[in-house]
């Protein structure tokens, strides 16, 4: 909700890398063309994140009151099987589709399309159908050998019957995204999860005979999958319409940079496994640390406080209240990401440097004026949304403490983006690497000493080094234009401007005999992220 003024103010992110001027030869009206897509594409995402997240705030809220804390972390810990899974059956085919379908489609290379739609496809699906085999057959041993809790294993069985239904889904919505068409992918992560907190709901409300435990979200979370497919399958025959359609190289205004060569099976092959195994092998280490994080936690935690309950509320209070929270904004820059890595593989394709550069220098701004913002927000309310919202003191604790996470993770996301739209995929790799064995040290070497403080230390020293090397890798390729004083100085006064005028609002209002609930709360916020905004657009630093 407080996030809504930001509309004006970061919609104008893609529309400010596509304005530059092009010259020559009827390119104008192209880039004008990319420019309305890129926008229209970017807002949709958007939109969609943002209500996508308003509905998971509200299922996870409902969860926090019907099953607990203590089954949440139970949720929570069935989550590094799905990552791994999803690593290995979708990921990599996933951003190849993006890649690789951007690139020809740009050139009318419709047959080199459909090749490396139906091999991604064809591995995807495969790969995915051995791991949900795997996983019915051996749910037992996984959750108690790997994932230290036996509770899980009902979880990973229901779990497994997602995982087929994902990779049909990713890849068809995969091209969506190479094709910078973002409708379709943004209904169905909204009617996903629609379905998933209606079927929650339902079932707790209406069903008695289900248990009030981890299983419940698990079986809103695979209803929701598979309404999400079949919307996308209801889109495939317009899909292979489109495709089939695709309007010839020699037509485009870019005939100079034309590519018309249909490459030979074993040849797409040999790129898409070029590209994409670097990647899966980056997101399996990545998720095999970061499974041995999750598990870790909890794990040391107990040890530290001599209680498995205790230490699996503060896991769940941790990964399934506050972080959401965190994330929250990140519903912006995910869509940005999405439609950076087709748009960046595009320019790279045509050796469009320009366009690379003010990509990267926007996104580094407009991430860091909504880092700003956020830290600001909940630095000042953190404590009292955590409280209002989940009735958990320590939620709001978490908040407070991990504000700061804000501007490192946005950059992050969106940079990485830039990254594999470059295919510096091995730099996103050693990146990732180096920042997910700083949260395990932190674990191993300071939560048991300090309890999960230490690890969220640990947290936060990660991510700051990722965003710094993020930027780092990508100014030596695009040489990024950076100003500190419009960036962050100026943002941080107008921060504290908002902060201000906030707070007396908050006091005004409980003086006026409203309570501290979420009226009051949501009201302030406004307060703050509206001057702030304004701000920004007096002073012109927006643009």
């Amino acid at each position: 909700m407080q996030l809504f003024p930001l509309g004006s103010c970061f919609a104008g992110i893609m529309k400010r890398i596509f304005s530059y001027s092009v010259k020559k030869h009827g390119r104008q009206a192209m880039a004008d063309n990319i420019k309305k897509t890129i926008i229209k594409g970017t807002f949709i995402l958007t939109i969609a994140g943002i209500l996508t997240k308003l509905l998971g705030f509200y299922n996870r809220v409902f969860l926090a009151t019907t099953i607990g804390a203590k089954e949440i972390g139970i949720y929570q810990l069935i989550f590094p099987v799905y990552l791994i899974v999803h690593c290995l059956s979708c990921q990599g085919f996933e951003m190849g589709i993006m890649k690789f379908v951007a690139e020809e489609a740009s050139f009318g290379n419709k047959r080199n399309v459909w090749r490396y739609l139906k091999l991604s496809f064809l591995f995807s699906f495969s790969i995915s159908i051995f791991l949900m085999i795997m996983v019915l057959c051996f749910h037992e041993e996984i959750a108690i050998h790997l994932l230290k809790q036996a509770a899980c294993s009902e979880s990973l069985f229901i779990l497994a019957f997602a995982f087929p239904i994902i990779s049909i889904k990713d890849c068809i919505l995969s091209y969506y995204f190479a094709m910078k068409k973002t409708e379709l992918p943004a209904c169905a992560q909204l009617l996903e999860q629609c379905v998933r907190v209606t079927v929650i709901w339902a079932l707790a409300t209406f069903v008695l005979f289900i248990s009030k435990d981890a299983s419940l979200a698990t079986i809103g979370l695979v209803a929701g999958e598979g309404s999400a497919l079949l919307l996308t399958l209801f889109a495939f025959p317009k899909m292979k319409k489109n495709i089939d359609t695709m309007v010839p190289c020699s037509t485009h205004p870019y005939s100079g940079s034309c590519k018309k060569d249909v490459l030979p099976v074993p040849v797409v092959i040999r790129r898409l496994s070029g590209y994409c195994i670097p990647i899966i092998g980056t997101r399996l280490l990545m998720n095999l640390l970061s499974s041995a994080e999750s598990v870790l936690i909890p794990y040391t935690l107990a040890k530290t406080l001599g209680n498995e309950d205790t230490a699996l509320s503060l896991y769940g209070t941790l990964t399934g209240m506050s972080m959401t929270f965190i994330l929250f904004p990140s519903a912006i820059t995910n869509s940005v990401a999405m439609m950076l890595l087709p748009t960046i593989s595009e320019a790279k394709a045509r050796s469009e440097k320009l366009k690379v550069t003010k990509a990267a220098s926007l996104s580094l701004h407009y991430c860091l004026l909504l880092g700003i913002l956020c830290t600001a927000l909940f630095l000042t309310f953190g404590k009292s949304l955590g409280l209002t919202l989940f009735h958990d003191r320590t939620a709001g604790e978490f908040i407070f403490i991990l504000a700061w996470l804000c501007p490192f993770i946005y950059i992050s996301t969106t940079y990485t983006s830039i990254l594999n739209g470059l295919g510096r995929t091995g730099i996103t790799f050693s990146n990732n690497i180096i920042t997910a064995l700083i949260r395990i040290f932190a674990i191993v070497a300071l939560v048991p000493y300090f309890s999960i403080f230490g690890y969220l230390l640990g947290l936060l020293v990660s991510y700051l080094i990722l965003a710094l090397l993020s930027i780092y890798h990508v100014h030596r390729e695009t040489q990024i234009h950076f100003s500190a004083k419009r960036s962050i100085l100026s943002p941080a006064c107008l921060a504290l401007l908002g902060v201000t005028f906030a707070m007396i609002t908050e006091f005004l209002l409980l003086k006026a005999g409203l309570s501290m609930g979420i009226v009051t709360l949501g009201i302030s916020c406004l307060v703050l992220a509206g001057i702030y905004c304004v701000g920004c657009v007096i002073l012109r630093i927006e643009r």
